[in-house]
């Protein structure tokens, strides 16, 4: 204050009295002359921005995490653009196993498409398959992908689709299932030629007998040949299974895997599925054959840090990639499942709120797009932690963003819309000099049963929100009708 200049932004950590941890706020003071020129006093303001950098710590967290499972995952991952015909465009994002799998360098990868990878009849399907993965948003299907010399890599592939930036990309999860193929030809060929790859392949393999009761029922299974891979995917010993019983071995084998194994093994009927198994803390794929009636074969996998990456990007290709938040997709999706709870029950309410931040455009003009991130970041944050657990909210595109509040109706949204734009108006972004003050307008609107499709309800607050922008911003307007 020696200098009677204004100070701002400055992050203080308060440690409170028996509290674990501090609380962070940001303040700034402002020195007030008297009319001599002398100092007369300071206003000091705090807010409190401990929950925001919470989610800051989380958000760098997640990346993190994210880039981890990207980089060290036993699959190959991909993401290319889709083209507006639906077909697949070039490479956004390799990982290093798809680069080895296929002998590319990652800057040989991100010059290419799908497209450059396949040849023959497996082209002459790509346009169906783009089609498909378009209108289900997935697709699982298998594909022999050829590599930089010409050498042909059997794959199965998990495909989906999601938005970024208003763009629709594809994310693939490409597994090399070589072994899998080379066990179902020597199966079609020769026990010799099955001997040798049942000592080296890397899918486990495992032959049993089934157990029935008196009634006939399946009650057990015993082991009767297991392969080296078996043993290392499981950590089960060879010589501790062999004659042995799964309830001998593991106690506690849930009852479906029994009983879709003696299914298998009593009407020679096959199984390809997955899953997890308490007993070994894991997820299994597994495809089970009747070799003979009373027996049954086992291919199987160890999917559990697959599965585990298909949750981190499945939950990925539903956010928003700058705030975090649910983007279009999600949210419309979020929509059509509130609309059709309402129409199945007649009494219940929700609420439709359409944002948009004020003169955003001369945010980026006079500080930058990397600052106008930042805002929307921020402001991001601000709606996330006025929210309950069972509201959404998303970023439609730019600095739009919606909020679906759940068993709300136009009184209780009118309330929470106003307290959240005076939040806005009361919570500037932080940077180091000036605030950046960020006002909203807001559009309110019911989602009501009788809607054909939840665009009513978004054309309805959309209308609100352009009246809230022409009568001056900052403020909140509840759509007519």
């Amino acid at each position: 204050m020696a200098t009677r200049q204004p100070v701002g932004n400055l992050t203080l950590g308060i440690k409170r009295p028996n509290a674990r941890n501090p609380v962070w706020v940001l303040i700034n003071a402002f020195p007030e002359q008297d009319a001599e020129g002398n100092l007369h006093q300071v206003v000091v303001t705090f807010i409190d921005i401990t929950e925001q950098r919470k989610i800051q710590a989380q958000l760098r967290e997640s990346e993190a995490h994210y880039r981890l499972l990207f980089e060290a995952a036993n699959d190959g991952i991909v993401f290319h653009t889709m083209e507006p015909d639906f077909n697949p465009g070039r490479f956004i994002r390799v990982n290093p196993v798809i680069c080895r799998l296929l002998g590319y360098t990652v800057d040989e990868m991100l010059q290419m498409t799908p497209l450059d990878i396949q040849e023959g009849d497996e082209l002459a399907r790509v346009p169906k398959e783009a089609e498909n993965l378009f209108d289900h948003g997935s697709l699982l299907f298998e594909k022999t992908l050829i590599g930089k010399d010409g050498h042909r890599v059997p794959a199965e592939i998990h495909a989906r689709t999601f938005e970024s930036g208003g763009q629709l990309l594809a994310l693939s999860i490409i597994r090399d299932v070589t072994d899998r193929k080379r066990v179902e030809r020597a199966l079609r060929t020769s026990e010799t030629r099955f001997r040798q790859l049942f000592a080296s392949m890397s899918t486990g393999f495992a032959l049993h007998e089934i157990i029935v009761n008196a009634q006939g029922q399946p009650e057990d299974y015993r082991f009767l040949e297991v392969n080296p891979a078996f043993e290392q995917i499981t950590g089960l010993s060879i010589a501790t299974l062999i004659g042995k019983t799964v309830r001998q071995v593991l106690p506690g084998t849930e009852a479906h895997w029994i009983e879709t194994y003696g299914r298998v093994a009593l009407t020679g009927e096959p199984a390809h599925f997955e899953h997890y198994t308490e007993a070994l803390d894991k997820i299994f794929e597994v495809i089970a054959y009747c070799p003979e009636i009373g027996q049954f074969a086992c291919l199987f996998s160890d999917i559990t840090g697959r599965k585990r990456l298909e949750a981190a990007l499945r939950e990925m290709t539903l956010t928003d990639d700058l705030t975090g938040l649910a983007n279009r997709r999600h949210f419309m999706a979020c929509l059509d499942e509130e609309l059709d709870r309402l129409q199945r029950h007649a009494t219940l309410c929700a609420v439709v709120l359409m944002i948009d931040l004020d003169h955003f455009k001369s945010v980026n003009d006079t500080f930058g797009h990397a600052m106008g991130d930042v805002v929307l970041r921020h402001c991001a944050m601000i709606m996330q932690d006025s929210l309950r657990k069972i509201d959404r909210v998303g970023r439609l595109g730019g600095e739009e963003f919606a909020i679906l509040l759940s068993g709300a109706d136009l009184a209780a949204a009118q309330s929470f819309a106003e307290r959240l734009r005076q939040k806005f108006a009361n919570t500037p972004v932080m940077q180091d000099d000036p605030l950046i003050l960020v006002t909203v307008s807001i559009g309110v609107s019911a989602l009501k049963a009788q809607d054909l499709s939840v665009d009513s309800a978004l054309e309805r607050a959309d209308a609100a929100l352009y009246q809230a922008k022409a009568e001056g911003r900052n403020r909140v307007v509840i759509a007519a009708g």
